[in-house]
């Protein structure tokens, strides 16, 4: 968790604080233990908390080297371009 602060976390994420309670709340269950350490209105990592998050951001690394793989796959080239004042996403493909 980047942010020790669930507010925080949903801003970033820009979803409502208590989908985020409740996506610790379903993986806290799942792992039947706490992920949090809560004290004195901050929250910290547990030990098990940690582990998560360190699997989680391999498991995220993965993930974008898995799509980048696939692109060159496709020799798919991504970019921006300016068009005015707007910047348009755009895909192309060869052949």
């Amino acid at each position: 968790m980047e942010h020790l602060s669930f507010t925080k976390a949903a801003n970033s994420l820009k979803i409502d604080q208590l989908a985020v309670s409740m996506h610790i709340e379903e993986m806290e269950d799942h792992y039947k233990t706490n992920l949090f350490e809560r004290k004195s209105n901050k929250i910290y990592l547990s030990e098990a908390g940690q582990k998560v998050h360190n699997a989680l951001k391999t498991i995220d690394v993965q993930y974008r080297n898995l799509d980048f793989e696939i692109s060159e796959l496709q020799n798919a080239i991504s970019g921006e371009f300016k068009n005015g004042s707007k910047f348009n996403n755009f895909t192309i493909y060869h052949s």
